[in-house]
């Protein structure tokens, strides 16, 4: 009796947890998770596109990502972690927003059409860059960087483990390397209510995160150490330790850049600014 309820036991957690089946260099299907999500991401408001092609991009994005997150120290379930970055459906729009769109024909990105956009873009020190349509190392959805200025952004890269991987970017160049193709495009994100609160995240960001650490990358549960870090929870931690956290909030294990908007509240809430588009 006792190894029919042992046995019984296994299987069930078998059954519940899929994952743990899952060899480190197979991409799995998720695809039991996959109508739960969709049910919760419909429900919710945030897809709007129909069940299949729900699934392709599942496929392609959510479920690799999952994969490499669960690789690391990652603890959150199929449905947690796709809900965690939006579904994949990039961060929360607004309507009445500026998009400002950059070529992707045969000549793509040419410098003078991205300092057109960098210039109509009037980014300003503080401003959150979330990407989408590509990342900075695979492991996570999107990516995300904090403006020093209207001309340099501050980064964390990939790949995993890379060394003194924290850079300050022209933002000519930051477009250039994330307006690759049809598809992709920035959201900035701006505190309008908080001048200074923003100007602060970033100073912190560039004297206490760049200039005296070189940071390292690296994915992980521990939030609140700056080295390592990697794409979001740079920007996370620019203000977390050069606001004094005011309006944010903490207790946190991981951010991802798709719901970075969601760990400020209050009149700290960051507005959506503009967005960047290919086209």
């Amino acid at each position: 009796m006792k190894r029919t309820v042992f046995f019984t036991l296994v299987l069930s957690f078998i059954i519940i947890f899929p994952s743990v089946q899952i060899s480190a260099d197979t991409t799995p299907n998720y695809q039991n998770y996959y109508q739960q999500t969709y049910i919760e991401g419909t429900q919710s408001g945030i897809i709007k596109e129909n069940y299949s092609n729900f699934v392709k991009q599942c496929d392609i994005d959510l479920a690799p990502a999952y994969l490499n997150f669960i690789k690391g120290d990652g603890n959150l379930t199929f449905p947690e972690f796709a809900k965690e970055n939006n579904y994949d459906q990039g961060s929360p729009e607004e309507t009445d927003t500026q998009n400002i769109a950059i070529s992707s024909n045969t000549k793509p990105n040419l410098l003078s059409t991205v300092k057109s956009a960098a210039s109509k873009a009037k980014i300003k020190s503080g401003d959150m860059l979330i990407c989408h349509g590509t990342n900075s190392s695979g492991k996570f959805l999107g990516h995300e960087a904090i403006a020093t200025s209207g001309n340099y952004v501050l980064e964390m890269r990939g790949p995993e483990r890379a060394k003194n991987n924290n850079y300050h970017t022209p933002i000519t160049t930051f477009f250039k390397n994330h307006l690759k193709k049809t598809g992709d495009y920035i959201q900035v994100y701006r505190i309008k209510s908080h001048p200074n609160y923003s100007s602060d995240a970033a100073k912190y960001a560039y004297n206490h995160m760049y200039i005296s650490n070189k940071i390292n990358y690296l994915t992980t549960t521990n939030l609140y150490h700056k080295n390592p870090s990697y794409c979001s929870k740079y920007v996370y931690l620019a203000y977390w330790w050069g606001t004094s956290h005011k309006g944010m909030k903490g207790g946190l294990m991981w951010v991802f850049p798709f719901s970075m908007t969601n760990v400020f509240s209050g009149t700290y809430k960051p507005s959506y600014i503009y967005k960047l588009t290919t086209k």
